[in-house]
Parts: C-alpha cells; sequence; structure tokens
C-alpha cells in the first residue's frame, strides 16, 4: 500500500471539518473570526458543494511582516472554501499518497493533528516533529563544513495553479488532458482537445489533480497565478508541488536537507557539493514556473551558521535578580532583542524575545514597565499585535484596560495616518475585547471608511454596536457597495454580511 504523507490524518471527513471549520481565517487576523458556524450550517442542511464551481473574488487583509512590510492574506468567499474543501475531503486520499511519494521527509511544518486543537495547521506547531528534526539537524551536522539557505521567492503567490497536476501526473500529459471530471468527454475515447487524439482519461482518479487547479482558480475569481496566503488549505495544495521537488532532490542524492515550507537548509560537506544542491534546487523549481530569493539565498562556513543564528544568542542571555526579574533585566533583553533584529534584519527576533519573556516571573513594577515598552514598540512595529493578548496582556490580567486607554488612540491615529489597516483592525479588535471607548466621531469613522479595508471597517462597526451608537454611517457604505459589480462585492462580504440584513442580500 502507498505510504501516507500524515497518518494521523487518515480520515477525509476530519481533514474536511478542520479545513472548513477551523482553517479558513489566518492566525494573523484579530483572533475573533470563526467559520464554525457555517461548517454546522453545511452539515445541517446539507449544503452541497456542485461540481462545476461559481468563480469569487475575496477579502484582501495586510498583514505586516516581521520585516515591517505589509503581506497580503486573503479570506475567501465561504461558497468557493466551501467547494476546494470539499474537493480536498473527495481525494484526500489520493493527496496523502502523493506527498508521501518522497522517500525522506524534507518538511517540518505541514498538516497534522494537533494536541488539543481542532485545526490542522500552525505555523510554529511541530509536535513531536521537533524532537525529530533536532536530531536530524545534529545527524546532518556530523561532517557538515557549509550550510547552505535557501528560500522560494514570493512561493503561495507564484504557485501557478496548473502546476499542480504537473506535479501528479507530468507536464507533457497535462498539456493534453485539460478538462475536469465534470467537464470531461463524455465517449470514452473522445480525444481532450481538438489538438491532441489521445483519448480522455474520463476517470477522477486520473482528473483529481485537474479537478484541484480549477476549484483553486474558482476561489480566486478564476486566477490562475499564486494561492492564498492564510487559509489551511494552502498549505495542503502547495505540498502536492514542493514534494515533487523534494523527490528531484533526493534523485539526485541530496538528502541531508531541512524544509520549513519554503524555506531549504542543506548541510553539505564542501563548498561545491553546495553550489550543486543550489543549482539543482534552481532547475527543479524552474520546472514550475518558481524561482529562488537572492537575497535570502546564501552558503555559509558552518562554525558561523552556528554561531550567528540569533535563536542561540537570545537564548545565552544572562537575566539577573534571580527566579523574580525586575525591569532593568527585561528592558536590558528587550534591547539586546531590537539590536539583534537590527544586525541580522530579521525581526522575528523580537517576537522570539516576547514570548520567552512570557515565561518568566517578574516583578510587579517590571510587569507594569514591560507592558509599556512593549506598547511603545507596537506602535513602530506593529507586526508584534498579534502576540500581545496572549503573551504581554497575561502578566497584569485584569488591569490591561488601563493601559489600553492610553495606547489605543495613538495606535489608531497611527493606523489611519500611515494606512496600516491590520493595526487598526487590532485596534479596534481590542476596543471591543476589553470595552474601551475609543471616544470617536463620525468624521473619524469615515477616515476609517475611506481605507476601504473589509476587516477594519467590520470591526469598526462591531465597536459602534458595543458603544451603542449610530452604525447608519456603516449601513449607509454597505448599501453603496451592493451597488458595485459582484466580483468587488465579493471583496467586502464579511462586512456586508454582518451589517446588511440577510434579505437584503445573499452570501450563496
Amino acid at each position: 500500500m502507498p505510504k501516507l504523507a500524515y497518518p494521523d490524518l487518515y480520515n477525509p471527513d476530519y481533514v474536511f471539518k478542520a479545513l472548513l471549520a477551523h482553517g479558513m481565517f489566518s492566525d494573523k487576523l484579530p483572533p475573533c473570526f470563526t467559520s464554525e458556524q457555517f461548517y454546522t450550517q453545511v452539515q445541517t442542511d446539507s449544503i452541497a458543494s456542485p461540481e462545476n464551481p461559481a468563480r469569487h473574488s475575496y477579502v484582501e487583509y495586510q498583514a505586516t511582516r516581521n520585516t515591517n512590510v505589509p503581506r497580503q492574506l486573503a479570506i475567501p468567499h465561504p461558497e468557493s472554501y466551501l467547494h476546494l474543501c470539499t474537493h480536498i475531503r473527495n481525494y484526500w486520499k489520493e493527496i496523502n499518497q502523493h506527498i508521501g511519494k518522497p522517500k525522506a521527509k524534507f518538511n517540518f511544518c505541514h498538516v497534522r493533528k494537533m494536541k488539543d486543537k481542532k485545526r490542522i495547521f500552525a505555523m510554529n506547531y511541530s509536535g513531536a516533529d521537533k524532537w525529530e528534526r533536532e536530531e536530524l539537524s545534529l545527524d546532518y551536522s556530523l561532517g557538515c563544513r557549509y550550510v547552505v539557505l535557501a528560500d522560494i521567492s514570493n512561493c503561495f503567490p507564484s504557485i501557478y495553479s496548473h502546476s499542480i497536476p504537473w506535479a501528479v501526473k507530468g507536464k507533457g500529459w497535462s498539456k493534453i488532458h485539460q478538462c475536469c471530471s465534470w467537464n470531461k468527454r463524455k465517449s470514452l475515447g473522445d480525444p481532450c482537445s481538438r489538438n491532441h487524439c489521445e483519448p480522455c482519461p474520463n476517470d477522477k482518479s486520473d482528473l483529481w489533480p485537474n479537478d484541484i487547479d480549477a476549484i483553486a482558480c474558482s476561489t480566486k475569481d478564476g486566477e490562475t497565478n499564486g494561492i492564498f496566503i492564510g487559509p489551511h488549505t494552502s498549505n495542503i495544495i502547495s505540498e502536492i508541488i514542493l514534494t515533487q521537488i523534494d523527490i528531484g532532490l533526493q534523485t539526485n542524492g541530496f538528502k541531508k536537507v531541512i524544509r520549513f515550507i519554503d524555506d531549504y537548509t542543506f548541510y553539505a560537506e564542501n563548498e561545491s557539493d553546495a553550489r550543486k544542491f543550489l543549482r539543482t534546487l534552481t532547475l527543479k523549481l524552474k520546472e514550475f514556473e518558481l524561482i529562488l530569493n537572492a537575497k535570502k539565498t546564501k552558503i555559509i562556513p558552518y562554525q558561523k551558521y552556528t554561531y550567528d543564528h540569533w535563536i542561540s544568542r537570545l537564548n545565552q542571555f544572562s537575566f539577573s535578580g534571580g527566579n523574580k526579574h525586575g525591569f532593568t533585566s527585561i528592558n536590558a533583553f528587550i534591547d539586546y532583542a531590537l539590536e539583534l533584529s537590527e544586525e541580522t534584519k530579521n525581526y522575528a527576533v523580537l517576537n522570539y524575545a516576547i514570548k520567552i519573556i512570557s515565561g518568566k516571573q517578574l516583578s510587579y513594577r517590571a510587569r507594569r514597565l514591560y507592558i509599556k515598552k512593549i506598547l511603545q514598540i507596537a506602535l513602530d512595529r506593529p507586526y508584534i499585535l498579534p502576540l500581545l493578548e496572549k503573551y504581554v496582556f497575561s502578566f497584569v490580567n485584569k488591569g490591561v484596560v488601563e493601559f489600553l486607554d492610553k495606547f489605543l488612540p495613538y495606535l489608531l491615529g497611527r493606523s489611519v495616518e500611515n494606512a496600516t489597516t491590520d493595526a487598526l483592525a487590532y485596534a479596534f479588535y481590542f476596543a471591543i475585547k476589553y470595552s474601551v471607548n475609543l471616544n470617536l466621531s463620525e468624521d473619524d469613522y469615515k477616515n476609517v471608511l475611506e481605507l476601504n479595508d473589509c476587516v477594519s471597517m467590520l470591526l469598526a462597526y462591531k465597536h459602534c454596536e458595543q458603544q451603542d451608537t449610530s452604525v447608519d454611517i456603516f449601513i449607509g457604505k454597505a448599501m453603496g457597495l451592493l451597488k458595485l459589480s459582484k466580483r468587488e462585492q465579493d471583496k467586502f462580504w464579511l462586512f456586508l454580511y454582518e451589517v446588511i440584513p440577510k434579505n437584503h442580500m445573499m452570501i450563496f
């Protein structure tokens, strides 16, 4: 029997529920969105997914990356996302077997069953893989003189949907057989196109990658370039392609590879092997119209790699003050993390430092001053906002309102001024979560609406509702959106669904 890539995910219905109910919204969004009710509605009302999918556009969400520049995430339209999840469920056995084809596992960030979680993917969750990856990195280090660090340039947005069948059936087959299971030639033996005489396979077991390709296109209004960043379906679709590249590397003798989605680490015995690996990887990526990120791809001596790694350097920091730390020690650590992030040009350093401090015991004064310092940093580095609730506000529990009363007006003002809409969304989310009255005027709300950002508009509307103030300005905005084309309405479906009475609109 063919090997499964994810033996713990053998049940297609379990995968379907995890994707539809818990994998629609990125964890970079404010954690107030869920599709659980949608999944329940689908199950209760027996909403069927038609074979031939309707095309929809999607909600865009600009999330600030740890490089302090935005990355576009997507919230798919529920109808097209339902179709995609349904087809992944229908073909889960074939997908699981295809991704399991490499002889050795390279990728350690993938879908899996997660302890005490309903979702099947989290960027920073590795489970038991953490120990396997740690042991492999030590095994691969034996005799290693050089380390290759490589990154696929703009990976998910660069994935060409037609490369899904290329990865499964081969490019030659895919160029001939371009039909899907719902528009295949009805008569067995008919060719798939006028230019080719080879008979259409007329079998879903052959056409499933074409089906996934077509459904993926429909979630982006028919666009073939790029898959979504955010929804967990993309972490499955990408592996259909990337594991085929893994096979190509293994076939060429490269086995000491650890991959983290689109980031590669190769342990080379000499510089010649390192360069051969980069050449082979470049050629294999080219087969699927992908390229390496030149700025992030480098060959470095192994000793420099182990010494310079910022995680090791952060973990070596010596905190003073015994078991309970004062602000002087905590402040010095944050300053060191900021310096290290500038030195390495990797702003994930600060994220990691915040998580380290969350596990420390701080004095009463240190807790208060630490929160003030982090909030000040967050104004300039909004990429840390998703960490605040779990890793920073927990130091004061119910006392967080005192800090937010002063912080949120500044965050909201800068967000509108700089059009950092993810920071704006978090400003309203925190205001709603902790019942902070922002005392905004109608002109303030107009400034928010002028940014035309679906998520921040929705959360601003919810804040108005909570404060029992007029929402007429939001209803007017929504009614104006309903005059636009269906494609443009899809870009605001989440806002429209909440604001407009249900008898005025239909998601399906």
